[in-house]
């Protein structure tokens, strides 16, 4: 129906559209944000592992038309007040070694390794120069990448904190310091780092955890984060809120609301971060297999690169929309306003296919079936106010 009426038309001059151009470079920072647990080590090794895929995955489905920046820190916010690792922390795009020299961060600085018998032995392994990596990870090819023993140790705190690691690293990367949010930075490392959370460009934190969040700005058991959304919205370039896309690799949850597989993670803590991928058209990805094991992370780097491709399921839009106006297409479908049908136990809303329009953020949301598959882009019609 959406689709016939906007054929009907035959003008758009009265309305503005707003959706990525397929011709112009989709520029997003990517802030990986891994949980340093020991826990966590047999993921690390399956993130290493998969990493340098994902990196020739972004921007192959639309000619190479991204211009991304990959920073790493960890879940310990409380310990690194989100200092980002590596001797180069920010990675640009077009550089020959982005994917060696993460995998090397990842592993050399943020993965906890508590002894070297935590790691298998491989006697066959050869380092063909030091510094470089051939995997699968052993105690040699970690030897030869990191140095001898350089990679043991660098395990966290208890508490994983994502959501406050993301904002001491707004904090450290941007001039525009608000007044609340940025107290554990210490003042001397605020707006130190350059070339991350730049000006227009689209900020993906990605967080890789088997637990949820237990950050502090909120309280034990609030499975919604809206202190730290508010906090968000601070950062940007002038009145504009930088705009952030979660993706999410952590535990599922069933449909009753319940953790899917028994571990660690207290469901109120996954909420946290599925709450943040609902409201910004991101993408949540179990972090266990069919039988509750550890995964190949492969498919789901493949689809966090294809998320930083067609820029989510979320479209932010250049002025405020006269309500009523707003009309989605999604490759060649149009797509409905999604209608909340339910609300879930922590009385957030469950919504139908379609689409959602968030008027603080001026975002356009879609919600379930509404979401672009493959290389559909999504393209939004609206009358300016």
């Amino acid at each position: 129906m959406i689709a016939l009426w906007l054929q009907a038309c035959n003008t758009y001059d009265l309305f503005l559209v707003a959706g990525p151009d397929p011709t112009t470079p989709t520029s997003v920072d990517l802030l990986f944000v891994v949980d340093d647990s020991e826990s966590m080590r047999e993921e690390s090794v399956a993130l290493a592992e998969g990493f340098a895929s994902f990196v020739e995955g972004l921007g192959a489905g639309n000619s190479g038309l991204v211009d991304y920046r990959i920073a790493l820190t960890t879940t310990d916010a409380a310990g690194r007040k989100g200092a980002l690792l590596g001797a180069r922390p920010v990675l640009a795009e077009g550089e020959p070694d982005v994917a060696l020299r993460f995998v090397e961060t990842l592993l050399c600085e943020a993965a906890c390794f508590p002894g070297r018998s935590s790691v298998d032995a491989d006697p066959d392994f050869t380092c063909r120069e030091e510094g470089t990596f051939d995997g699968p990870v052993s105690r040699e090819s970690l030897d030869c990448l990191c140095g001898r023993d350089a990679w043991l140790g660098h395990c966290g705190g208890g508490t994983e904190a994502p959501l406050e690691a993301v904002l001491d690293v707004m904090c450290r990367t941007t001039d525009a310091v608000p007044d609340e949010g940025c107290e554990e930075v210490p003042p001397g490392e605020r707006a130190a780092i350059d070339g991350f959370l730049r000006p227009g460009a689209a900020l993906v934190p990605v967080v890789v955890t088997d637990e949820g969040d237990g950050s502090p700005r909120v309280a034990v058991l609030e499975p919604v984060p809206s202190k730290y959304y508010d906090l968000y919205q601070q950062f940007g370039t002038g009145r504009e809120p930088t705009q952030l896309v979660w993706a999410v690799i952590a535990p599922a949850l069933t449909a009753d609301f319940e953790t899917r597989c028994p571990g660690l993670a207290s469901t109120w803590g996954v909420l946290r971060l599925k709450y943040l991928v609902d409201g910004s058209g991101g993408l949540f990805e179990d972090i266990f297999d069919a039988g509750c094991g550890p995964k190949d992370l492969r498919s789901s780097l493949d689809r966090v690169a294809a998320l930083v491709e067609r820029g989510g399921g979320a479209v932010r839009l250049p002025t405020e929309p006269v309500l009523g106006s707003i009309a989605v297409v999604v490759g060649n479908r149009g797509v409905d306003e999604a209608e909340i049908q339910s609300t879930d136990p922590f009385g957030q809303p469950v919504f139908t296919d379609g689409w959602e329009y968030l008027p603080q953020s001026r975002t356009v949301i879609l919600h379930g079936g509404a979401r672009p598959e493959g290389d559909e882009d999504v393209r939004v019609y609206f009358a300016p106010r």
